[in-house]
């Protein structure tokens, strides 16, 4: 008996690994489409944009980068530079 509630916990963990993974999964492709259509725009918001970067930091990984993500907030910055400090 203890077999089947060992089993029936761990599917269910595996169950919820892959749910978790396939929400970041798509919010991350959605901050991904946003960040393209920001840098499609001539001026977008400077708010957006440093809103745009910080969720792309955040959806980018720590150990295993990825490097479509990188290169979009380096473009992002340099969008970003052109415009007049906000302060």
């Amino acid at each position: 008996m203890l077999y089947l509630w060992f089993f029936t916990a761990m599917a269910f963990l595996a169950l919820l690994l892959f749910l978790l993974s396939t929400i970041e999964k798509k919010s991350k492709n959605v901050y991904r489409k946003d960040a393209y259509n920001l840098l499609e725009q001539e001026k977008p918001d400077p708010r957006k944009l440093k809103s745009s970067i910080r969720l792309l930091r955040l959806y980018g990984g720590r150990l295993r980068r990825d490097q479509e993500i990188q290169e979009l907030i380096l473009r992002l910055k340099a969008k970003l530079e052109g415009y007049p400090d906000m302060s």
